[in-house]
């Protein structure tokens, strides 16, 4: 959030997450999280929000997912999240980045609401620790469930439609707007077209739960639980409601 140049979500000359030939969510034949014989974000000789001489959202002229000469996902020998001795979402007592006295999500602080009820922090401004350097385990390989796992529903097929193929709108390309940049609205409130919506049931808007607040244990500080598994909950996501713009 402290991108010199450029506000951390607005990419000049590209959308955020509109990585021309394939869909950020969509890489061939293999789903987001299952990569394979690699890690979603398995980058090689840089850190995901340190691609060098640029910040990860201010990228310029080219894609946020297509850094010069190499993809998002396949940067080199260290995983994005497979850089320590921690889970990214089960750092144990501690919250997901545990960014000194702030939320996880500043990072999306759209119009005066912080996208997840943040504090005084960037999201990648983590200070003396990289936004996804928490050390020897995968972000997607939390305890016993995968993050993407949901009990009776995955994270990403929600109920008859793909997360990332909202009916007419892909999820990373609407249209004339920025993913992170969408004029006057939240990034989850995209006009006819919530960024999440599936069907009736917006991703982070299921059963008036908030993202980071499932009952008594915010999403990413559940020590002893799932990511996406908290007792309880059906579904982790967030009730958002907010102001649309024609897309």
């Amino acid at each position: 959030m402290n991108v010199r140049k450029a506000d951390l979500l607005n990419v000049i000359k590209t959308d955020i997450l509109n990585v021309v030939k394939t869909d950020l969510m969509n890489v061939g034949k293999t789903d987001l999280l299952n990569v394979v014989k690699t890690d979603l974000l398995n980058v090689g000789k840089t850190d995901l929000m340190n691609v060098r001489k640029t910040d990860l959202m201010n990228v310029e002229k080219t894609d946020l997912l297509n850094v010069v000469k190499t993809d998002l996902m396949n940067v080199g020998k260290a995983d994005l999240l497979n850089v320590g001795k921690t889970d990214l979402m089960n750092v144990g007592k501690t919250d997901l980045l545990n960014v000194v006295k702030t939320d996880l999500l500043y990072l999306l602080n759209v119009v005066k609401i912080d996208l997840l009820n943040v504090g005084k922090t960037d999201l990648l401004n983590v200070e003396k620790t990289d936004l996804m350097n928490v050390v020897k385990t995968d972000l997607m390989n939390v305890g016993k469930a995968d993050l993407l796992n949901v009990r009776k529903t995955d994270l990403l097929n929600v109920r008859k439609t793909d997360l990332m193929n909202v009916r007419k709108a892909d999820l990373m390309n609407v249209k004339k707007a920025d993913l992170l940049n969408v004029r006057k609205t939240d990034l989850l409130n995209v006009r006819k077209i919530d960024l999440l919506n599936v069907v009736k049931a917006d991703l982070l808007n299921v059963e008036k739960i908030d993202l980071l607040n499932v009952v008594k244990a915010d999403l990413l500080n559940v020590e002893k639980t799932d990511l996406l598994n908290v007792g309880k909950i059906k579904h982790i996501l967030v009730y958002y409601e907010h102001e649309t713009v024609k897309c």
